[in-house]
């Protein structure tokens, strides 16, 4: 009987084990911190819109563009930040690039797009949607 005993012992401390062990990773994840939550993609840097009286000034570490040729309406001006830029309210007919170092691209989607070297200027160049800013050294 006292075989049986041990052996029962045995078994109870068993099943008891492998029910805490069961239980572990349930009492661990509620244990543990949650992870933090990833940060959110930098959204896209706003242009500063100017009225129409704007004028054709463009400040240095900005590219600026245009509504109309000749560098008049609506201006948009966005930092000296790689990537794409949209004006997105309208067709970019004049532009000046006034990043140091730093070339610029009006693109056009289905056609050529057009290069806009640190310093340069577009006064009417074909319609472009949007302005993209290379890194500082990169040509284009």
């Amino acid at each position: 009987m006292t075989r049986n005993r041990v052996t029962m012992f045995a078994a109870v401390v068993a099943a008891m084990a492998i029910g805490v062990f069961a239980l572990l990773p349930a009492l661990g994840a509620a244990a543990e911190p949650e992870a933090a939550a990833p940060e959110a993609a930098a959204a896209p840097e706003a242009a500063l819109v100017t009225p129409a009286a704007a004028g054709e000034g463009c400040e240095s570490g900005n590219v600026c563009v245009w509504d109309e040729t000749g560098y008049r309406g609506v201006k948009a001006e966005y930092r000296c930040t790689y990537g794409n830029h949209e004006p997105g309210s309208f067709a970019i007919a004049s532009a000046k690039n006034r990043c140091p170092n730093r070339p610029a691209r009006l693109l056009r989607p289905g056609a050529a797009s057009t290069c806009l070297n640190p310093g340069g200027n577009r006064p009417e160049p074909p319609l472009a949607q949007s302005i993209f800013v290379y890194n500082q050294g990169e040509t284009c």
